[in-house]
């Protein structure tokens, strides 16, 4: 895709002689040499418009929303606010959480909990799917601790003790809630991260001592509750037949969507044939691309204005 100055003037305003807005983004003829390129860190991830005098081309059309993203971190990184804008895409990332819940019809509930918390930049909250079931969700996103501004991953995450914290948390609260004078039936421990575009690698054992758990990205669990919407046990079934599933079988997978979508494709089960039980299961890393198409369209027709009665209402 190609513009000339016009077209720039008109996206980003025309700036001044000696700062144009869309430097940031822009990469000029003869800065970036091919020994430079690396899939993960090449210099066309953070400016992907290539400037050539009075010409623009989008040399990497993808990377436009990656790269507006790492310069809004590296703006609030050089600003020292950026432990603020963490709290705020923290508190934003919750919120989401909170309506796919609701979408799910998983009602919050105001509950009491163990304040011995050692989770930075994380929030909690529980939820009730059913009568005698309970949600206990934790949700943690990057603390935009040691971000690389110079690397357009920005570098790796690698935070200290994340794991045993997590799981710490999660045992304190069923602890906390299985000993109450009523306590829930089942629990599901719900682990929600989602980060800002850098790589983090987690990995868990036990989490819980008798309740079920998951763990899912933010925009996985959007997905799923716009296609399951009003189904308030869909979250808790999937955890507890994931689980039984690893009993007896080794699963091999890319992302917790990819395994939903074989598990919603097989009538929300873990057997895609008549044959014997397998002992493997191996899910492609695109196996997720119907579903997120699917959910994405669902999530438009959710709400959409429509005329009822005389007036503008909304139809979910």
């Amino acid at each position: 895709m190609t513009f000339d100055i016009t077209d720039m003037e008109g996206f980003f305003g025309p700036g001044s002689n000696e700062e144009k807005p869309w430097i940031p983004l822009t990469t000029r003829l003869g800065d970036t040499a091919i020994g430079d390129y690396s899939p993960d860190d090449g210099p066309l991830l953070n400016t992907p418009i290539a400037n050539f005098g009075s010409v623009f081309v989008v040399a990497c059309p993808d990377a436009l929303a990656s790269a507006l993203n790492h310069h809004i971190v590296r703006l609030a990184v050089e600003d020292g606010s950026s432990s603020q804008l963490a709290d705020a895409y923290n508190r934003v990332v919750m919120a989401s959480v909170a309506d796919s819940l609701r979408f799910l019809d998983c009602r919050p509930i105001a509950v009491q909990l163990p304040n011995d918390s050692e989770l930075q930049n994380s929030r909690e909250a529980l939820f009730e799917p059913d009568s005698d079931k309970l949600i206990h969700v934790i949700v943690v996103t990057d603390d935009l601790e040691g971000f690389d501004v110079n690397l357009p991953s920005g570098g790796i995450h690698r935070p200290t003790g994340l794991e045993d914290q997590i799981v710490a948390r999660f045992r304190a609260v069923e602890q906390h809630l299985f000993s109450e004078q009523r306590p829930p039936n089942d629990l599901l421990c719900m682990f929600v991260h989602e980060g800002v575009g850098r790589t983090q690698i987690m990995g868990f054992g036990d989490v819980t001592v008798a309740a079920e758990f998951t763990g899912l990205s933010a925009h996985d669990l959007e997905t799923i509750a716009h296609l399951e919407v009003g189904n308030s046990l869909a979250i808790w079934r999937f955890a507890r037949e994931s689980r039984r599933v690893r009993e007896r079988a080794h699963i091999m997978v890319w992302g917790a969507l990819d395994e939903y979508a074989f598990y919603r494709r097989n009538r929300h089960g873990y057997y895609s044939g008549d044959e014997a039980p397998p002992n493997l299961i191996s899910i492609l890393s695109d196996f997720r691309a119907a579903l997120a198409v699917r959910g994405a369209s669902q999530a438009r027709l959710a709400w959409r204005p429509v005329l009822l009665s005389g007036k503008d209402d909304r139809c979910s």
